[in-house]
């Protein structure tokens, strides 16, 4: 993996953990091909990735490396405070983690499976922070002894103190003091005298200076005082001792919580390097798969994007029925960077890091990575540059197989050209035979004819810029590259007679098939023109449907506007008829003859051409064109679409109607009323006619009936398995309200048997939803009661 400089990934990657565990285990990263496991790591960064966006970092830079300390505590050893401090901060950081995610249950499961495992270790944080301050000093209310044992100690030293300077200014000493100030030898307050006074006074000698003219001399009056310090000091440090042993024991009962937590707390800082990492790379998870198949697409060389540099993206496909890539082209064009891009990005995906190619990219994970690249000769040992190279591929023919994946830059170079092409197409056509995945480059032009007469090799070429004399740095796929050697030159000023001579010399094979190349790149920029063309007109396509649904949206919001004040005008209309008929109702009671009769046969009459008239009305005429009389035995379940002739409006069922039913009850206007039902009109299913496909996309699809079939598709469907009660409800409600918004007609949930709370929870949620229309358990083809299907509002 030196050779792809795996080392700077991982060294990047350390950067960005703010812990020292954390830095451990991503220096200590490697590429593993346990699928579940990669996968799992690859959802991990974009729970991280996330967590970033919306939370931004954990703190976990006082998560410390506390293993030794436990270890210590674990044999009865007593830890120093500032060990004890390193506990408890890694400790108080595991709270907060812990904490955190329970505040966010729900958002980032991957890294709540972490943290939810941190055991709880707030008491042994609050112990040690109640004892120890941030200097790694015991504090006073450690104790309830400690403070008062402090205190008196300050007492003592204060009256040692001023008896020291009592001595100092006093007359009987004053000839004799050879300064005037106090000092300490061996821990004893002292005081420094003239040699001439030693004998005149009771009192000890502890010290004398270099010059002999100075004794360090402790006077009777300070001796017992010096001893009351001592002894106090002892008490303090006995006080002291017995908290540090008292945590230390704690700590020692917590030895595996601790080391749990530090594992976690450590997982938890290297997602969240790996998060960070994918940032600073613009990268994406992959599909990781095990079926040697490696797509990627707009992939980048990470190591160029840490460099700051603009990298070209390339895609770079591997595998069935291409198992063996060829790429050529002019030198420093890219190849090499090419290969070094496809092995280091399968490096990365196998580490479950992410990757800086696109999101849809596939990656395969191999068993086995043999990597032959660079000038491997050495003087010390006896190897010429062809002779190493030699070596190297006997290995790769030792231990590749269907399961390896062999990168090589300029297969068998450094040698007689023939020979070394012959060698190195029998060399890749042995790999392909044990369907081993490789990627080689070269300058042989028999190995850029590979692929026409062999479908188990695909050429590849690095572009060049023909009129200014550069690479492009872009792969294409299909095609064979030049070498461009002759161009090259010329670009650095090489000699154009020289040159010229040099095309002359050329012979064989090699312009042929320089003419094929050259052929096909005119070709390929004839077939980008070509889909640059296509790709526009269907562009202007799209945009030619979106406006024509633009439009159908504002014809069916102006038809409604049409309807909506037709039916304002009917109620009005039907409200003065009403009281019309109610005044001369009143008439006729009041006396019978014969005018009065007339005047109401005139209202009627009148009323019938006003109705007549209504049905005349457009919007009515279009709904009345859109429906049909119901069919005899036909049965109105609630949540039909239907027209009521006598409301002249749109309503919908509210409850079963039988065909012995003389009445149906529907909703209308916010109001529910019953009609008779002759004056229902039903509408057809969608899709029956040529009215409802062109306005399928712009109404929910109605329930036909209990009965009716439910389409089940991924887009529809919920799995609620394995989730709690507390963290299903919320998803329920985001589902709900995503496919109502898409008009769905109805949805699954899936919630399984299981002790049946999550079943009754979900239900008992539905009952309440405005979402939800009604709900029923899905046939026992579609998983029975296991599985709810909700017909949306």
């Amino acid at each position: 993996m030196s050779a792809l400089e795996w080392g700077k990934i991982t060294a990047r990657l350390s950067a960005h953990a703010s812990s020292e565990p954390g830095r451990d285990l991503c220096a200590a990263l490697a590429p593993g091909t346990d699928l579940d496991v990669l996968r799992a790591s690859l959802e991990e960064n974009r729970d991280g990735r996330r967590m970033l966006l919306q939370d931004g970092a954990l703190p976990l830079d006082e998560v410390k490396e506390i293993r030794e300390e436990v270890g210590k505590v674990a044999k009865g050893a007593t830890l120093s405070p500032t060990e004890l401090l390193r506990i408890g901060k890694t400790a108080r950081v595991g709270e907060r983690v812990r904490r955190f995610f329970e505040d966010r249950r729900g958002r980032y499961p991957r890294l709540a499976h972490h943290a939810n495992g941190i055991p709880p270790l707030r008491d042994l944080a609050e112990a040690v922070e109640q004892a120890i301050d941030a200097n790694g000093n015991v504090l006073d209310r450690a104790s309830e002894a400690l403070g008062p044992l402090r205190r008196q100690l300050l007492k003592i030293r204060s009256r040692l103190q001023e008896t020291a300077e009592g001595i100092l200014s006093s007359p009987r000493y004053a000839r004799h003091v050879q300064e005037t100030y106090a000092t300490v030898r061996s821990g004893r307050v002292v005081i420094p005298f003239k040699t001439s006074a030693k004998g005149l006074f009771q009192g000890i000698v502890h010290d004398s200076s270099q010059s002999g003219q100075t004794v360090f001399f402790e006077p009777e009056e300070l001796v017992y005082l010096n001893n009351e310090v001592k002894m106090a000091e002892l008490e303090v440090e006995r006080e002291v001792a017995r908290i540090l042993a008292e945590l230390s024991g704690r700590v020692a009962r917590k030895e595996e919580e601790l080391l749990l937590a530090l594992s976690l707390l450590a997982r938890i800082d290297a997602i969240q390097a790996r998060s960070l990492l994918a940032d600073e790379l613009s990268a994406a998870e992959p599909t990781v798969t095990d079926a040697g198949e490696t797509n990627l697409r707009s992939a980048l060389h990470p190591l160029l994007v840490l460099s700051g540099r603009p990298v070209v993206p390339n895609d770079l496909r591997l595998g069935r029925p291409h198992l063996c890539l060829i790429l050529t082209g002019p030198n420093a064009g890219g190849k090499t960077v090419a290969l070094k891009t496809l092995g280091l990005l399968t490096l990365m995906a196998m580490a479950g890091l992410s990757i800086p190619a696109s999101p849809d990219s596939t990656v395969s994970i191999f068993h086995d990575l043999f990597v032959a690249v660079g000038d491997e000769q050495s003087v010390e040992g006896d190897l010429s540059t062809y002779s190493a190279h030699i070596r190297r591929l006997n290995e790769i023919l030792s231990g590749a197989d269907r399961g390896s994946l062999v990168l090589l830059d300029e297969v068998v170079s450094g040698t007689d050209p023939r020979e070394g092409a012959a060698i190195a197409r029998a060399f890749l056509e042995t790999l392909a035979d044990r369907e081993v995945r490789v990627v080689a480059t070269t300058h042989f032009e028999e190995l850029k004819g590979l692929a026409f007469t062999d479908p188990r090799f695909e050429n590849g070429s690095m572009a060049f810029d023909g009129e200014h004399l550069r690479p492009t740095y872009r792969l294409s796929l299909g095609i064979p590259g030049r070498s461009m050697g002759i161009e090259i030159a010329r670009s650095f000023g090489f000699p154009d007679e020289v040159l010229e001579r040099a095309t002359r010399y050329l012979s064989g094979p090699g312009p042929n098939l320089t003419e094929v190349i050259d052929r096909l790149e005119r070709e390929r920029e004839r077939v980008r023109a070509e889909a640059t063309k296509l790709a526009e007109q269907r562009r202007e396509a799209e945009e030619a449907a979106r406006r024509l649904d633009a439009e159908r949206a504002k014809m069916k919001a102006e038809e409604s506007r049409v309807v909506s004040a037709a039916r304002v005008k009917m109620r009005e209309e039907i409200r003065k008829a009403e009281g019309e008929l109610a005044r001369v109702t009143e008439e006729m009671r009041k006396d019978r003859k014969i005018d009065t009769v007339r005047k109401a046969s005139s209202v009627i009459r009148a009323w019938k051409e006003k109705a007549h008239a209504a049905e005349e009305d457009p919007a009515v005429r279009t709904l009345m064109s859109r429906s049909a009389p119901l069919a005899p035995g036909e049965a109105l379940f609630p949540g039909r679409k239907v027209f009521v002739l006598s409301l002249s409006k749109e309503a919908e069922v509210a409850a079963p109607a039988t065909a012995g039913d003389r009445e149906v009850e529907v909703a209308a206007g916010g109001m529910k009323v019953r009609v008779p039902r002759d004056q229902v009109r039903v509408f057809p299913p969608p899709g029956r006619t040529r009215e409802r496909r062109v306005d399928g996309g712009g109404s929910r699809p109605a329930e036909a009936s209990p009965g009716a079939v439910h389409l089940q598709t991924p887009e529809n469907t919920l799995d609620l398995r394995g989730m709690y009660v507390d963290d299903a409800l919320p998803e329920v409600d985001v589902f709900l309200d995503r496919m109502s918004l898409a008009q769905a007609p109805h949805v699954f949930l899936i919630h399984g048997h299981g002790t049946g709370a999550l079943k009754t929870a979900v239900r008992r949620h539905l009952a309440k939803s405005p979402y939800a229309k009604r709900s029923l358990p899905a046939p026992r083809e579609q998983g029975g009661d296991g599985v709810t299907i909700v017909l949306l509002a």
